[in-house]
């Protein structure tokens, strides 16, 4: 798996946000699952990513992992 992350926009009440979301690719490059709006931080989501990546994390456990980055990031 790969993951990488993917800026967006997310509109709340009358203005624009800009947000971070993570995709997650297969071996072939095809995308199993993307989650939008994690943070507005590129970096904090960045660093994330680089550590999914790092530990070859399969996708089952991205949402006990994106449990814990919101507790210690929000």
């Amino acid at each position: 798996m790969v993951y990488s992350v993917f800026k967006h926009k997310v509109k709340l009440a009358d203005k624009t946000i800009d947000s971070c979301g993570i995709n997650v690719c297969d071996e072939n490059g095809i995308t199993v699952r993307t989650v939008y709006d994690v943070s507005c931080s590129f970096s904090a989501v960045s660093s994330l990513v680089e550590s999914l990546n790092s530990g070859k994390v399969e996708p089952v456990h991205l949402d006990g992992i994106l449990e814990d980055f919101y507790l210690h990031n929000c």
